[in-house]
């Protein structure tokens, strides 16, 4: 960024310019801020594992595979590692069922059960795995089976 702009360089992080007409259809204000709980937040995160899950599912192999019998069953394994570094957090402040609420993966993982539950899918069953911040004190909040229902993949002892 040029060097006339030092204090807008200092804060800008991120700017979207929107054309006249999407602002009024989105009804976007002319300038908007983040939200309280920053730039991300965990809604963004869930956003981004369920497109993740849709693409797959969407994905004409799979399918293919079980038509063909090369295949009975198929399970996904959504490996949260790498992406981790590269995506928005999943614990936070976010809203759900209208009221704010502080949220960490096994709330995530449940939210995206159930938004999965209803897309017909090739595979009989879905896992979501956080390996980068697994606890093998609480493995249970880390490895968590998705579809066709939420369950935690390692019971809770007490």
């Amino acid at each position: 960024m040029d060097s006339t702009y030092l204090t807008l360089a200092k804060f800008l992080h991120y700017l979207i310019v929107w054309q006249d007409d999407i602002q009024i259809t989105r009804r976007l204000g002319w300038v908007e801020g983040t939200l309280s709980g920053g730039a991300y937040s965990p809604s963004d995160s869930l956003k981004a594992l369920i497109g993740s899950i849709e693409k797959k599912i969407e994905k004409i192999g799979y399918l293919e595979a079980i038509q063909k019998g090369v295949a009975s069953e198929i399970y996904l394994l959504v490996y949260y590692n790498q992406g981790r570094w590269n995506t928005t957090p999943y614990h936070g402040n976010m809203e759900v069922d209208g009221q704010q609420m502080q949220v960490a993966l096994p709330d995530i993982a449940r939210i995206a059960a159930e938004k999965i539950s209803y897309i017909p899918s090739p595979f009989s069953k879905v896992f979501l795995h956080n390996f980068i911040e697994f606890d093998h004190r609480n493995p249970q909040d880390y490895i968590f089976q998705l579809y066709p229902e939420f369950e935690p993949c390692i019971p809770r002892t007490l």
